[in-house]
């Protein structure tokens, strides 16, 4: 949850430095939404954010090399369109392996993810079962 609120934060101060109304409102559904009605600033800035995850996933990517990640929280509402600059950015900037292709899903919007990662991995370790 303090990830979450932290890159909201973020995102909100970048707004109103850009001057996108009522930033203090502002999520990665409205972002996409006020980018896609051609609100001044909000295109640039959804991009951006785009990038910035994408950069976090590609480091993570190279550190534990998995084929599939599934996000979660604010930016699952953005839909299709974050989803879809989320994971152009991501392919340029993760390492190819032939024959192996990495796979980004969206999840919920909850600010559950890691509480259920936890309880797979306890699950996991609990019932013998090979990760």
């Amino acid at each position: 949850m303090l990830g979450n609120n932290r890159q909201l934060e973020v995102l909100r101060d970048e707004a109103k430095a850009r001057g996108v109304p009522k930033p203090h409102m502002l999520n990665a559904g409205r972002l996409v939404t006020l980018a896609g009605d051609g609100v001044k600033g909000a295109k640039e800035l959804l991009q951006q954010y785009a990038f910035n995850i994408s950069v976090g996933l590609a480091n993570l990517q190279q550190l534990i090399a998995h084929d599939c990640i599934v996000l979660h929280g604010d930016i699952v509402l953005g839909g299709k369109t974050m989803l879809n600059l989320i994971e152009g950015s991501f392919r340029e900037l993760v390492f190819h392996r032939p024959g192996e292709e990495i796979a980004l899903a969206f999840g919920d919007s909850e600010d559950m993810a890691v509480l259920r990662g936890a309880a797979c991995l306890f699950l996991s370790e609990l019932l013998n079962f090979v990760i």
